[in-house]
């Protein structure tokens, strides 16, 4: 395990303090403008080649979304040269600096490649953020949200595969099927054994280098009687800890653009239209809702794209929700009150769910023992990633996880899966406003608070989640309007059995750094000043972890559920076995709109092996591929 130099990271030359803090500032400050830059020029390249482009108007597949799964499609489906794809993408080219790993927590929200959704005022909820609205960011970019996300590489909940298997009756979804999907993915250079991994895939992944107070951590896991594991090793999601292991590519991000779509769109036969907007979906005249193509717009001009097998929608679980509902395909009480003709009566939207959870710290350390930015980035540490692909700049913030099953679970027989997963974020908070208040939109109050705790040491944050949450919330259209933003209401900690656990899984978070040994070695403990807001409340009791959860709630940005995989007898489904929207024909959904978090996680891993998944299906190979067919036993309530 590589652990940060401390001394080093302490010994500031006058250099440093002249000039490389006030160009990180700087790079901060005007990062936006940086990227709508990059995005200008791209477009301007873009409307160049516009009636080139658009000459072509009818293929095979018509893909919405370059992003995780979307673009894992588009790559096998034109591995046969005689089928011709189209695929388009909102965004346009990622600006280079999202390669760049250390910085990776403050590109959400910045509208040259993110949708920037936002959630309305929560009731019960985010009481500490800016109107008590959530940041939702989704990427609109090449690439999508891997191109913007934390590049951290869990699968989480994978067992949750079975129950999928055994609600829609098909063997194919049992997870001893889709780890080999998994595997098929990766190109793996993690922290674990080999194999329980692939060798030659797309995604690339590797181990980062850590701060030191994070082998203090995991040392503490294992006080408290849990194993250090790969938590992406062959079989179910196990109770434990583990060091995060990351997207990179010789340290740099490894999206789902880089690898494999940039390489592929050198295929005559993949046709990619970015800066393009799907309106609505297409109808073949007197048909039985059979979906022939789609509209959608280009540079203020619309367009029509012909599809003569079918269209997929991969464009994220807020956008193809959206693209279903202007089309038609919806609650039919919501579209009749939007004004839109009905053509199927489908919940879409109706089951939104968000893996989400408590920002719980600061927790205090000796200076040197967590990241600052301002201090441990240098000349070396940049000299050192542009050569070899190391160092700090090839580190997300995101050090290590842990999950665990917590007591109220294990009471009430629960025992399944873990349901607490938390992620350690190794972030000082010297300049809190350009970091959590821009990404998480935590307002003044508590920005100050963070900023305080820097006159104490170093420090660092355990984002508590969630991981099998019940509650519900639902996504609908403010009008018939595609532009208009969406109505995003994840309705947070309304749910007893979730505010129950997620308590629980705070106060663990609390005993971890302060009631072990390990980490009394370093003298750590979580800043002793009540968080504004919760200062009526006695100091790290129940009361009190509860008032913290309702006011530092974020999400950790693993929506799901707008279009529900399930069965025709399942009142919650949008989208049956094979990826095909109900009732329609010509139609699929590849994203994490099919995942409950309540079954599986909904992780950028999961959604590119959604796409490996479903492109096997597409292109007709599911009898050649050996999986089990072996009958389903679940007597597990799948929520």
């Amino acid at each position: 395990m590589v652990v940060l130099n401390t001394p080093n990271a302490l010994r500031l030359t006058f250099f440093h303090k002249a000039f490389v803090i006030p160009f990180i500032t700087l790079l901060i400050q005007y990062l936006d403008e940086f990227m709508f830059i990059t995005v200008k020029l791209d477009r301007e390249d873009d409307l160049r080649t516009l009636n080139v482009q658009n000459q072509d108007n009818t293929f095979d597949y018509i893909i919405v979304g370059s992003g995780s799964a979307g673009s894992i499609i588009a790559s096998r489906l034109t591995e046969d040269s005689s089928v011709k794809v189209l695929l388009l993408e909102a965004g346009g080219l990622p600006s280079p600096i999202l390669s760049l790993p250390v910085i990776s927590y403050i590109f959400n929200n910045q509208k040259s490649h993110d949708w920037a959704h936002r959630t309305v005022p929560q009731s019960k909820a985010a009481f500490a953020l800016n109107n008590n609205i959530s940041n939702w960011p989704s990427g609109k970019t090449l690439g999508g949200s891997s191109s913007i996300n934390g590049l951290i590489n869990i699968r989480g909940n994978v067992q949750g595969f079975d129950l999928i298997a055994s609600r829609t009756g098909d063997p194919l979804w049992k997870l001893e099927n889709v780890l080999k999907f998994y595997k098929k993915l990766e190109t793996y250079n993690g922290w674990f054994d080999k194999g329980s991994h692939g060798k030659d895939g797309t995604l690339s992944i590797e181990s980062p280098i850590l701060v030191p107070c994070t082998k203090y951590l995991l040392r503490a896991g294992e006080e408290l009687g849990y194993r250090i594991r790969d938590p992406n090793a062959d079989g179910p999601h196990v109770e434990g800890f583990s060091p995060v292991e990351f997207y990179l590519r010789r340290g740099a991000r490894s999206s789902s653009y880089t690898n494999p779509l940039k390489r592929d769109l050198k295929r005559p036969n993949l046709i990619l239209r970015k800066y393009s907007i799907v309106t609505k979906l297409l109808f073949a005249p007197g048909s039985v809702n059979e979906v022939t193509g789609v509209e959608y717009e280009r540079h203020g001009t619309k367009y029509f794209a012909t599809a003569t097998k079918e269209t997929i929608l991969s464009a994220g679980v807020l956008s193809t929700p959206k693209i279903l509902m202007l089309s038609g395909i919806g609650p039919k009480e919501h579209l009749t009150r939007m004004k839109i003709p009905v053509r199927v009566d489908l919940p879409v939207g109706q089951r939104l769910q968000d893996k989400y959870g408590a920002l719980v710290g600061p927790f205090i350390v000796p200076k040197g023992y967590s990241f600052d930015q301002y201090r441990d980035l240098n000349i070396t540490s940049v000299l050192q990633w542009l050569a070899f692909g190391e160092g700090p700049m090839a580190a997300g913030r995101t050090e290590a996880t842990y999950s665990l099953i917590t007591k109220k679970s294990k009471l009430a027989g629960d025992i399944f899966a873990p349901d607490i997963h938390t992620y350690i974020i190794s972030q000082t908070p010297v300049r809190p406003e350009s970091t959590f208040g821009y990404s998480f939109n935590f307002n003044e109050a508590t920005l100050a608070h963070f900023k305080k705790s820097t006159n104490y040491g170093d420090s660092f944050f355990q984002l508590v989640t969630n991981s099998r949450g019940v509650g519900t919330g639902f996504v609908r259209l403010r009008d018939s309007n595609p532009h208009s933003p969406l109505i995003v209401n994840p309705k947070y900690l309304q749910n007893t059995h979730d505010v129950e656990r997620l308590v629980e899984g705070i106060r663990f978070s609390v005993n971890l750094v302060e009631n072990t040994t390990a980490m009394k070695e370093i003298g750590a403990k979580l800043f002793d000043v009540p968080l504004p807001g919760c200062e009526g409340v006695p100091f790290k009791s129940d009361e009190y972890f509860e008032c913290f959860a309702r006011h530092a709630t974020i999400t950790a940005y693993k929506y799901c559920g707008t279009a529900s995989i399930g069965n025709e007898t399942d009142p919650e489904a949008v989208v049956d076995s094979r990826f095909r929207v109900m009732k329609t024909k010509g139609l699929r959904v590849v994203d994490g709109s099919l995942l409950r978090i309540n079954e599986v996680n909904t992780n950028d891993v999961t959604v590119r092996m959604l796409g490996e998944l479903a492109a096997h299906v597409l292109k007709g190979t599911g009898h050649k591929f050996n999986y089990s067919t072996a009958k389903i036993h679940s007597t597990f309530v799948t929520g």
